[in-house]
């Protein structure tokens, strides 16, 4: 086995990656990221096959002809080994949902998840048409089979007992951790200085410790408010409730009441309390999520707080010279990070992607806290299969979910929403509290109308008001009322479509109208 080799070799360098050690490594590295979630001995498997076609001899001149540099045609090395599943765990045993663990994720690895369908389909012809191909990878994968793989395929967990949703979700976990540790490895091989930009520059119990220090300053010189006493009140009840068992929590607290520092006060704290890697903060708005990265950067640093959204855009030239942006870079591309500030849709790309990369950094959800900030976004086509995912995620996953929001909505009362009916949502503040809470922060009067106005009865009203914000479902609605008021002074158009300085200058008006 030492003459056949995975990649060949580095830039400027003489040496190449064995295929054996790369095989070996990646199962190592998978089933460590495969542990919290009883996944090891499957996820070592596919790190052991997932490049078992690279055995063939015509894949070998392949990467010998990459070497010398010339051209050559790439051999298919994915559907061997999730071929050798299927046959073992389906042709010959029958079972229709073993295979389906390590071949997935294995013929998957590079181009993404298939359905069990469509794979089934695939490797059957394979084996019908290219098992001249099949014999000759096993023929001279044989000793590393008999040494590595066979021994091995008698202790793999059971996981029959899994729903079908959590099957999948399963499933995919074990796909995030062979793509990662697969990543990782070719990574150390061709770029071996990057692999020390990859260690956190801190960990949870150092961002604890960090924390309530912060907080003691702020405390001490903050005013004695009513505002600043229920702020304290809040923090204090989640402090609290951080050392109570992982699961499902929810913190109800009005505008204004101190949400952004409690709710990470008990993420981290719980994170110390139980052990677990990271916090993840999933937010709905861009927006948002800089001020709270701001807040978060302002107590830990820079360097301690990971903020992975579309917004952030890197300078490749800037970043070749900053070392700090090369973790930052490296720590998005699998979230090897204690603190993340995100937007949901990252998240949900990570839940449900069938893309390598997307899903790359899905199997660190585990011995997570994940606060879902403003919750009451979820968007309603989705919120089923992302509360499958989530209650999959604290059952078996070790995970903690933190339901945020001034707004709650309760998904376990809702009967299109059966799964997570099945899990306790443990309040961390009293609902007395809470309702205390709301009443001591009520800023704004509702009256409801009982009937619609049109728009020319809601320009009169507004001709009436000294001042007033209006908001509209539509631009086109706003357009028409900012029309219909274009001859009054002081009437400014607030809209998304507006660049910086209209807004500036909208917000300085005595009439806003949002869209």
């Amino acid at each position: 086995m030492n003459d056949v080799y995975a990649h060949t070799p580095r830039a400027n360098g003489q040496e190449w990656h064995r295929l054996d050690e790369h095989l070996v490594s990646v199962a190592e590295m998978a089933q460590s990221f495969a542990a919290p979630f009883q996944g090891g001995r499957v996820a070592y498997l596919c790190g052991l096959l997932h490049d078992l076609g690279k055995f063939h001899p015509l894949f070998q001149q392949y990467l010998k002809k990459q070497a010398d540099g010339e051209m050559g045609q790439s051999v298919p090395h994915a559907i061997w080994g999730a071929a050798l599943m299927y046959q073992v765990y389906w042709k010959k045993t029958g079972n229709r949902h073993a295979w389906q663990w390590f071949s997935l994720p294995i013929a998957g690895h590079h181009v993404g998840l298939h359905s069990s369908h469509y794979l089934s389909s695939t490797l059957g012809q394979s084996l019908k048409e290219q098992h001249l191909h099949f014999r000759e990878v096993l023929k001279q994968a044989e000793s590393f089979l008999k040494k590595f793989v066979f021994p091995c395929m008698q202790s793999v967990e059971n996981i029959s007992s899994l729903s079908e949703t959590d099957r999948e979700m399963w499933i995919r976990l074990i796909f995030s951790a062979l793509v990662d540790a697969d990543y990782l490895d070719t990574e150390r091989h061709f770029q071996p200085e990057l692999s020390p930009l990859r260690t956190p520059v801190a960990s949870i119990t150092d961002l604890w410790n960090q924390f309530t220090a912060d907080q003691e300053q702020l405390t001490s010189r903050t005013d004695d408010t009513a505002v600043n006493r229920m702020r304290r009140e809040v923090y204090e009840e989640c402090v609290r409730s951080a050392s109570r068992p992982q699961g499902v929590y929810r913190l109800t607290v009005p505008t204004g009441g101190g949400k952004t520092r409690s709710s990470l006060a008990f993420a981290l704290k719980h994170a110390v309390e139980h052990g677990l890697d990271r916090v993840i903060v999933a937010i709905p708005y861009t927006s948002i999520i800089e001020q709270t990265a701001d807040v978060y950067r302002g107590i830990f640093g820079n360097d301690a707080v990971l903020e992975h959204h579309s917004q952030i855009e890197v300078d490749d030239e800037k970043e070749e010279a900053d070392e700090r942006l090369i973790q930052q870079r490296l720590a998005a591309e699998n979230w090897d990070a204690p603190l993340i500030v995100t937007t949901t849709v990252q998240l949900f790309d990570s839940l449900f992607s069938n893309r390598p990369s997307k899903v790359r950094k899905l199997h660190n959800l585990s011995r997570s806290v994940v606060i879902l900030d403003e919750v009451q976004t979820l968007p309603t086509e989705l919120l089923k299969p992302t509360l499958d995912a989530l209650a999959m995620l604290v059952r078996h996953c070790q995970t903690t979910v933190v339901l945020s929001s001034a707004t709650q909505p309760f998904f376990e009362e809702s009967r299109f929403l059966d799964v997570f009916s099945e899990i306790e949502v443990k309040e961390m503040l009293p609902l007395p509290t809470v309702n205390r809470h709301f009443q001591q922060m009520q800023r704004v009067d509702y009256e409801i109308w009982k009937s619609p106005v049109s728009l020319p009865q809601l320009v009169r009203f507004i001709r009436e008001q000294k001042q007033l914000l209006v908001v509209f479902n539509t631009r086109k609605e706003a357009k028409e009322c900012v029309e219909l008021l274009q001859e009054d002074d002081g009437v400014f158009h607030l809209s998304t479509l507006l660049c910086s300085a209209g807004i500036v200058k909208s917000l300085s008006s005595t009439l806003t109208v949002f869209p």
